[in-house]
């Protein structure tokens, strides 16, 4: 019975063959552009399949027809621009899918694993996806084999499917023309009368949360979307006049000389959070007591990070130049696309009061291009990967006591007064079960979680111990050298828990998709506990506990407040700043009296105004502001 049904489909695909190159002959140019056109419905429906993960889910999506026909027009140009570039149709179709299943994985990869999706920008951070890659392929190695069986399916789809068929050179030519009359004006719509047609059709840019925009207008048109922020263009009414009247309304005051001026560390200790807010989870013992123990003897609060689950550069970015990545690209990395010139920062302040400036940093020093950027921000000494040859591993970095022992030893040959700035690396994520395979557990963790949730909140546990004992390491040690010392401890951004905010949904910390995130989600999946812990009195310690939850970028104004530093311009605004608007961020904003918004209303638009100009005469444009100082 299956030899016959076989045989039967068998035939039905040759007379189908045959007919179709009969069709092909009689009238090629319109049968060409039939392919294509067919091909893109095809490819917009694998895509939307692969983001959505489920056939079903993106033939729902094909209800809203407008989006679909526009995402099936750019995949048309993409079709036409390969078989400009190749001049043959088997070819350009074979290209253009794998290209299109490459992005479409990539961009779940990123989904699953950041919570956002592909960005345009994320193209120039390639070295990184691939010294990285090799920690994260047990994470996607299905995903690895799905794009193999794809590969080898589509090939031999086309050799049966698609006749051969080679196009002239004069239409080659005139395909890219019309593909680089068109395409500007697709990135660059919002100047166009694009953008009328766009809302009239009520598609819109859902910017504010690109996951959702992603889902939405589908890939290729969320990130068509996200393309005209890679250029960053002059906000209106940017001069030197304006830059001047911003200086006069933000007089740097001048803060009366200290009689001491202490030790400043700061360590960035990477995703360190308290995972005991996590309901039904039982814990054998606090992971985090001697952090805790400081938080009730010393200054402690919360800050609202920037990021969730990686790009702990913007952070860094943040606290160490008072700017903020509001108003950069969203998903775009500070350090590795705008930080290309000396610009003014915590470093190079506190370098012009005597401190010498230390960054360290247990991983390659190319990695979000800190050994450059560091230099642009005045830090004298940069300590990275290759200055810890003989460091203990701890899981796969080095452990976060050799970054305690390195700071340490930094105080102790120095002989000026301290700036170090230190962010570890050992808990990174994502968070395998062997990761500690030769060392027992010493936290014993409980909960009705699946066993991939309790093997991941158990590594992630581990690495959170060893970090505070590393703490409690820092700390009793700094405190015998017997020099005024304040050490910050802070994370970086909440960890990434597995796939799909995975452990945070199944102990019910979170609930639903990002989407459906009420503000206290956002603000529960953002919010890092920090302390300050001294060894002297604080000359204005009342200024340094104005506020329980800041945003990262005021953590800046703290670490001069404690070596008494008077403010430059940007941090005399963001000081102002943080007293009117303490969490000043995306999608979160708050302000003093504790009213929670999405976006600023009308009273704060000023301030935000003022704060994006200044940040574009530091970052783009001419820093009028220095010359003003």
């Amino acid at each position: 019975m299956i030899f016959y049904m076989v045989r039967d489909c068998l035939g039905f695909v040759k007379k189908f063959l045959i007919k179709f190159q009969l069709t092909l002959k009689e009238s090629p140019n319109l049968t060409f552009i039939a392919i294509i056109i067919f091909a893109s419905f095809l490819q917009v429906l694998a895509i939307e399949s692969i983001q959505r993960k489920s056939v079903l889910e993106a033939i729902l999506w094909l209800n809203n027809y407008k989006v679909f026909f526009l995402n099936c027009f750019l995949t048309f140009l993409l079709n036409l621009f390969f078989v400009a570039f190749l001049g043959s149709l088997r070819k350009a179709i074979f290209f253009s899918t794998i290209c299109l299943m490459i992005i479409s994985l990539a961009n779940l990869v990123k989904l699953q694993l950041l919570g956002d999706p592909l960005f345009p920008w994320d193209f120039a951070r390639l070295d990184q996806v691939v010294d990285l890659l090799p920690k994260y392929l047990a994470e996607i190695s299905t995903i690895l084999v799905l794009l193999l069986v794809i590969i080898l399916g589509l090939f031999f789809i086309i050799k049966l499917f698609l006749p051969y068929y080679r196009v002239k050179i004069f239409s080659r030519i005139a395909m890219l023309i019309v593909i680089v009359a068109i395409v500007p004006l697709l990135i660059f719509y919002r100047h166009t009368p694009l953008e009328t047609a766009f809302k009239h059709v009520d598609i819109e840019h859902i910017y504010w949360l690109p996951s959702e925009n992603s889902i939405q207008n589908g890939l290729l048109l969320g990130f068509i979307m996200d393309i005209e922020n890679i250029f960053v263009f002059k906000p209106v009414g940017y001069d030197k006049e304006e830059i001047a009247r911003i200086a006069r309304e933000n007089q740097v005051d001048k803060v009366e000389e200290y009689n001491i001026k202490p030790n400043i560390i700061v360590v960035l200790s990477e995703s360190f959070w308290d995972p005991t807010v996590l309901p039904h989870l039982a814990y054998s013992d606090d992971p985090i007591s001697f952090f805790r123990e400081m938080q009730e003897k010393y200054i402690s609060g919360k800050m609202v990070s920037p990021v969730f689950g990686g790009s702990t550069a913007n952070v860094e970015f943040e606290i160490l130049t008072g700017l903020s990545t509001k108003f950069l690209p969203q998903g775009a990395i500070a350090y590795q696309q705008f930080v290309t010139k000396p610009i003014p920062a915590i470093p190079s302040l506190l370098k012009t009061n005597g401190y010498v400036c230390t960054a360290i940093h247990p991983y390659h020093e190319w990695f979000y291009k800190r050994g450059q950027v560091y230099q642009y921000l005045g830090f004298d000494k940069f300590y990275s990967l290759k200055d810890f040859e003989d460091a203990e591993i701890r899981g796969e970095y080095v452990a976060d006591l050799e970054v305690s022992k390195k700071i340490i030893s930094v105080v102790k040959e120095t002989e000026e007064p301290s700036f170090i700035f230190a962010v570890t690396m050992q808990n990174h994520g994502p968070y395998p079960p062997n990761r500690y395979k030769d060392t027992e557990k010493d936290i014993i963790i409980k909960g009705k979680l699946s066993s991939e949730s309790l093997e991941i909140i158990a590594t992630y546990t581990q690495g959170l111990y060893d970090a505070d004992k590393a703490l409690e390491y820092l700390i009793k040690n700094i405190d015998i050298i017997d020099e005024p010392t304040a050490i910050i401890f802070l994370g970086d951004h909440l960890p990434y828990l597995g796939k799909d905010y995975l452990v945070y949904r199944e102990t019910g910390y979170i609930g639903g998709n990002e989407k459906e995130w009420s503000a206290t989600d956002r603000l529960k999946m953002k919010s890092i506990p920090y302390i300050i812990w001294t060894n002297y009195e604080i000359n204005n310690k009342n200024k340094i506990d104005n506020n329980n939850l800041i945003s990262a970028q005021f953590i800046g104004n703290y670490i001069l407040d404690l070596g008494n530093v008077s403010y430059n311009l940007i941090f005399e605004f963001t000081n102002k700043l943080k007293d009117v608007i303490p969490v000043f961020s995306n999608n979160i904003n708050i302000d003093a009296n504790n009213n929670s918004f999405t976006n600023l209303p009308p009273d704060f638009v000023e301030l935000e105004n003022d704060y994006r100009l200044l940040q574009y005469d530091l970052l783009f444009g001419k820093q009028y502001s220095n010359s003003i100082e």
